[in-house]
């Protein structure tokens, strides 16, 4: 039986994944997070399941972007 999602609004799933709010702004402006509703103030709610891949997925990322900056070449595909 799947489970219900756990929904949390921005500041708290920024909380939730140690990460700045807007960091989490961001994801949903680039359409890495998906907007599951609103809270009874209007907030946007995300999927923490979903927003716990895109985190470890930006953690991936993170050494290759670095490497890339210190020897000027671009290695990853453009996002």
């Amino acid at each position: 039986m799947p489970q219900e999602p756990v929904l949390l609004d921005g500041p708290a799933l920024a909380h939730a994944l140690g990460v700045d709010p807007a960091l989490v702004r961001k994801w949903a402006q680039r359409g890495k997070l998906t907007r599951k509703g609103t809270d009874g103030r209007g907030r946007a709610l995300y999927d923490y399941a979903e927003a716990l891949k895109v985190h470890a997925e930006m953690r991936r990322r993170r050494p290759l972007e670095q490497a890339e900056q210190a020897n000027g070449t671009t290695l990853a595909t453009p996002p």
